[in-house]
């Protein structure tokens, strides 16, 4: 492989890793799950509610995230199922199995649709930053300089993903 996208805190590892946006995500639920649940309006109410979890491909379970203030408050969410693939966490959310933390961009024409709602708005999940990765070398393959350049146009173009 000559180099990789990936979301999330990196590890100090060797590699170079270029930043090109980041990942905005939003907390969200069906509003069949919200009228047999209620409507959690703190993060102390999540104790009281199911997520959808989504696991790592280490088998880690992801903590929902939200940023309080400035500082980053993880929380551990009870659920049923646990899925480590995007659409079938989407869609655990919209038939109504738990709360989610999805990407913006694939929540947003749910979210405009009604199929889900947005719940604790003002307390945003911490964004996580979108980076190229790629081996240390003095030597750069001019392909993969050109992938990096364009990849980052891209996520420059793009207001979801924006910095």
């Amino acid at each position: 492989m000559d180099c990789v996208i990936r979301i999330g805190f990196l590890q100090d590892s060797g590699l170079v890793a270029r930043r090109v946006g980041m990942r905005q995500s939003v907390t969200v639920a069906s509003p069949e799950y919200l009228e047999r649940h209620g409507v959690p309006n703190t993060i102390e109410d999540l104790e009281r509610h199911i997520a959808v979890n989504y696991f790592w491909g280490s088998g880690r379970m992801m903590d929902f995230t939200f940023d309080v203030g400035g500082l980053h408050t993880k929380v551990r969410m009870k659920g049923h199922i646990a899925v480590n693939d995007a659409v079938a966490y989407l869609e655990s959310a919209l038939g109504g199995m738990g709360i989610i933390q999805a990407a913006q961009f694939l929540a947003t024409p749910y979210l405009k649709s009604g199929a889900l709602v947005e719940i604790l708005p003002e307390l945003k999940p911490v964004p996580m930053p979108i980076s190229v990765v790629y081996p240390h070398s003095r030597h750069l393959s001019q392909v993969v300089r050109v992938f990096v350049d364009w990849v980052g146009e891209l996520f420059l173009d793009s207001v979801l993903f924006a910095d």
